[in-house]
């Protein structure tokens, strides 16, 4: 299947020999060392929290629109169009709430009138036998205090190469977690339950994300 230009990145539609979706460019460590712009929007903000406008900085080229940032949040996002064909190719990005590193990210991206999402962090999340045996993480999610519920991932590559520390999610999936954002009136708690290795507990507060969601006008 072919794949779709976003700015610095290369992100093609799930791949249905690999079972893969292909990430380029998405590194927060790499991140972290992008100076911030000249009358960039982001003001100022704790270092946890620099590498969510760090990181949109380096996706989005410099006549982009401005990455904005939700007042009282750790929530980001930009609303962008192609410029030919006005496609909405906007993103969100949204930073765990417990990382002092700011190394864990769920990045929304706005494709074809679609979200994808991904979720990076600074853990690996799969052995490379899991890689090449297709064993990806199961993702289980808790909306607020509601029942935890768990749904598959698919693997992600950077550069060509596998990604351990990413994990993707296909179109139906992708809106399973749409609709955990949307609803959820305080924060989502994921638990990534890696094989051959400990579990990994991230939290996201979702305060914020429907203002954002409504500002990248869902996506359509």
């Amino acid at each position: 299947m072919g794949g779709y230009d976003w700015p610095d990145w290369t992100i093609p539609p799930h791949d249905r020999h690999t079972d893969s979706t292909r990430l380029t460019n998405l590194d927060a460590t790499d991140v972290w060392q992008v100076r911030q712009r000249s009358g960039s929007p982001l003001g100022s903000v704790s270092p946890m929290k620099r590498i969510l406008p760090l990181l949109l900085a380096v996706l989005l080229p410099t006549a982009a629109a401005e990455i904005q940032k939700v007042p009282g949040t750790n929530v980001f996002y930009s609303y962008e169009t192609d410029a030919m064909t006005d496609a909405n190719e906007s993103f969100i990005a949204i930073g765990e709430v417990n990382d002092t590193s700011a190394s864990t990210v769920f990045l929304i991206f706005c494709r074809e009138g679609q979200v994808e999402f991904y979720l990076k962090t600074k853990n690996p999340l799969l052995s490379v036998d899991d890689y090449d045996m297709k064993r990806t993480p199961n993702l289980m999610y808790r909306v607020d205090t509601q029942q935890s519920k768990t749904i598959p991932s698919i693997t992600a590559t950077k550069n060509d190469e596998p990604d351990y520390t990413t994990l993707a999610f296909d179109k139906a999936r992708g809106q399973i977690l749409l609709t955990a954002f949307s609803n959820a009136q305080q924060k989502i708690a994921f638990r990534i339950l890696r094989n051959d290795a400990s579990a990994l507990d991230y939290t996201f507060s979702t305060k914020g994300f429907k203002d954002a969601w409504r500002n990248v006008k869902s996506c359509k």
